[in-house]
């Protein structure tokens, strides 16, 4: 059995579902919106899977991802955030990852997601993200509380990643950034601290903004 909540509004559409109990464990809750930047929150529902799609617009998708959930973020870019990591999850046309969690990502079981630019940890916790594919520019460090660890690692590495790193006034007291030959740190919302940086491919370190940056040891 199939619940549907449909929308073909070309506004922005705001939906939080709640946990649907009526629902069977077989049953598949299905979301499909139009155009427009919308906000769809199915992360309280775990009674059965749930399956989403956004159609076109800057969309953000919240949801506890469950091994057979389906998550289409359509055109634009998309943001798809996540208290849980996928095992085999059918995730499509999302650009930006949120972990809410700490939590250990395999990127390889996020196939689908072929376009990731940005990676932005929302948690105190530790988020270990891997295999990530070439794509990726961004990383934004978004709690202001103090992190525990935020580790990324490429899945091809080569000679000449890059990322860019956004703190928002956070701390963070491991960062790990391997593979990356060249990072770039916007500190220009507020004074963000890094207490051990493991960069072992770096050779360039650039820095903007007018807050504090702070990295108390680099390994």
């Amino acid at each position: 059995n199939v619940q549907t909540i449909a929308s073909t509004s070309t506004g922005a559409l705001t939906l939080t579902t709640g946990n649907q109990t009526g629902l069977n464990a077989s049953d598949v809750m299905t979301v499909t919106t139009g155009a427009g930047a919308d906000s769809i929150n199915v992360s309280a529902h775990t009674t059965s899977d749930v399956s989403v799609s956004t159609g076109a617009g800057n969309d953000t998708i919240t949801v506890a991802l469950g091994a057979a959930d389906v998550i289409d973020g359509g055109d634009g870019t998309d943001t798809l955030a996540t208290t849980t990591a996928a095992t085999n999850a059918n995730v499509t046309n999302i650009e930006v990852l949120e972990l809410d969690a700490g939590i250990t990502q395999d990127m390889d079981n996020l196939s689908g997601v072929t376009g990731l630019t940005t990676i932005a940890v929302d948690n105190t916790g530790s988020s270990t993200i891997t295999d990530v594919g070439a794509t990726l520019t961004d990383l934004t460090l978004h709690d202001t509380g103090t992190t525990t660890l935020v580790s990324v690692d490429r899945k091809v590495d080569t000679a000449s990643d890059s990322l860019a790193v956004k703190g928002d006034g956070n701390t963070t007291t491991t960062l790990t950034l391997n593979d990356e030959e060249t990072l770039t740190f916007d500190s220009s919302t507020g004074a963000t601290t890094v207490t051990t940086m493991n960069a072992a491919d770096v050779t360039k370190i650039t820095v903007t903004g007018d807050e504090n940056l702070t990295i108390a040891t680099l390994a």
